[in-house]
């Protein structure tokens, strides 16, 4: 996906560019996959809680566990690199059933990694 790429390479400004075409086309012309991964992708720019929160929700209207436990992930990072561990580890724990009910297993590790990096509380970790 061009905006996970433009997103890893930095290009912030093309991952910009490419979310506002997304947006921009009519409702009928814009597939609601691809809507919510531009929102998913415009809350990580903006590091948006608002729009965490909205992307998770558009993920989950679209009957997307794998993809709303992502979005809940990315959420988790944002408050915990915050300091804010408290209001990450609902959101890790919710992603990490999902994950675990899907045999997400790359994503598992993933989370398991976040308690080295301090993103997760000290009771988060002991679930880990």
């Amino acid at each position: 996906m061009a905006l996970e790429a433009g997103f890893v390479l930095g290009e912030r400004e093309q991952v910009g560019e490419i979310i506002a075409e997304i947006l921009a086309r009519q409702p009928g012309l814009r597939p609601p996959y691809l809507e919510a991964q531009a929102l998913r992708f415009r809350a990580r720019l903006e590091a948006s809680e608002a729009g965490f929160v909205a992307t998770a929700a558009a993920f989950r209207a679209l009957g997307m566990p794998f993809w709303t436990a992502v979005v809940q992930l990315e959420h988790a990072e944002i408050v915990g690199g915050q300091g804010r561990t408290s209001e990450a580890d609902p959101l890790l724990a919710e992603a990490r059933a999902t994950f675990e009910r899907l045999g997400a297993t790359p994503w598992l590790e993933k989370l398991a990694g976040m308690s080295d990096t301090g993103l997760v509380s000290a009771e988060s970790h002991a679930r880990l």
